[in-house]
């Protein structure tokens, strides 16, 4: 217990954990929260499938990625001052879409998050390059595990909490506190610790060019990418409509929505993210990749279950679907981050980890249109199923790569 405490707070780690939640913070503002807004306004569940495109920036970031890596804002560290000026943006978008409403302007809305989510990803960005930065290799492990704890903890907050801020005081409000909390992110990241050394680029066509060239060299990298695409893809197919399936087809209220999300999802999160940087540490990454995905394939049927139950025992199941969903899904997160960057050559860490979860989030936002369509047409028993048979290329692609994923592993012991 004592040993798992004091890795916790190790100063890299905690910075990581804490940026970690500042990371997440913006994610469910033009996501899930997003969607219970446009869902809750009357808004046809055609049109909310198509919000997930908001978050395409999620998977086009490597395109700025290298300015982020060559080029330094003159405060702070390289990392931390690109880190610091999206944060103060994603405020200033807050604020502004707080003052929206999606019966009266949906599109403008729907361009806003398109806006927060541009500064998201490049929040990420940074972030993700300073954490491969900062952490030693022996503690990239149980670091990205407790990143992913904090991105996690930063999506309850946005998702849950913000629900009940909406119910009680209004979206326009719930908006606002979002954007008040974004400022603690800043306040973190001017305390964060310096990265040790910061590699030092000759020329821009170097980070972009020399970046790529680097990375499509390797051994059967293009399965490797793919690898990124299917890993989550079931489980975030499975969940990109979570929001209108509990209010709309299992009728839960808005306020139960973000009490399960908050109350509910904290504790996963919490369990989820030690207990998976635990195991990764004694299992291996390459071991908690399949044992955590395996385990996050079948989680989703969980919700399916609540179309069986009656409806007095609905809120109580729904809470039991979503602890189980989530902590699968902190571990297998965990896990596929420690895979992330292991790939990465630390040259070149801003785009090479950008570009590989780019592609590791082209589910999340590509699944909505089509999952839609496959609920109005099949229904939601039929949808369900369906994410379990997309998790499995993703799986078989672990074995499949094997040795490229092994020898990656090897120089963190992994």
């Amino acid at each position: 217990m004592y040993n798992i405490l004091g890795k916790i707070f190790e100063r890299r780690v905690f910075f990581t954990f804490l940026l970690g939640i500042s990371s997440g913070l913006p994610l469910a503002l033009f996501e899930s929260t997003l969607r219970v807004w446009y869902t809750t306004a009357g808004i046809d569940i055609q049109d909310i499938g198509f919000l997930t495109l908001i978050s395409l920036p999620c998977v086009i970031r490597f395109f700025w990625a290298p300015a982020m890596d060559y080029y330094s804002l003159p405060f702070l560290c390289k990392r931390r001052s690109w880190i610091f000026t999206t944060q103060l943006l994603t405020v200033i978008i807050l604020l502004i879409m707080a003052v929206q409403d999606p019966v009266n302007a949906p599109l403008r809305l729907a361009i806003l998050a398109f806006i927060l989510s541009f500064l998201s990803s490049s929040q990420d960005i940074a972030i993700d390059a300073y954490r491969t930065d900062i952490l030693t290799e022996s503690e990239k492990p149980f670091g990205s595990s407790m990143s992913v704890n904090g991105f996690r903890i930063g999506m309850l907050i946005s998702g849950g909490m913000a629900i009940i801020y909406a119910d009680t005081f209004g979206w326009h409000i719930a908006y606002t506190i979002m954007a008040l909390l974004m400022l603690l992110g800043m306040i973190v990241t001017v305390f964060s610790p310096r990265t040790p050394q910061e590699v030092t680029h000759h020329s821009f066509k170097e980070v972009t060019f020399g970046a790529f060239k680097e990375l499509m060299s390797r051994k059967k990298v293009l399965y490797i990418l793919l690898l990124m695409v299917t890993y989550k893809l079931g489980c975030e197919y499975g969940t990109c409509l979570l929001q209108p399936f509990l209010i709309r087809k299992i009728g839960l209220t808005i306020s139960q929505m973000g009490h399960l999300s908050q109350e509910v999802g904290f504790f996963s999160a919490i369990i989820g993210g030690l207990l998976g940087g635990f195991l990764i540490e004694r299992f291996g990454t390459y071991r908690s990749l399949i044992i955590f995905g395996s385990m996050h394939m079948f989680s989703n049927l969980g919700y399916m279950s609540l179309l069986w139950i009656g409806e007095s025992n609905r809120y109580i199941a729904s809470g039991a679907a979503l602890f189980v969903e989530s902590l699968c899904g902190g571990m297998a997160t965990a896990a596929f981050v420690s895979l992330m960057m292991s790939l990465c050559n630390k040259k070149y860490t801003a785009f090479q980890f950008a570009v590989l979860s780019s592609f590791g989030s082209m589910g999340r936002v590509f699944t909505g249109p089509p999952a839609a369509l496959i609920v109005i047409k099949f229904g939601w028993e039929f949808f369900y199923i369906s994410s379990v048979l997309f998790s499995l290329p993703g799986l078989w692609l672990l074995f499949y790569l094997k040795p490229e994923l092994q020898k990656a592993f090897s120089s963190q012991g992994s």
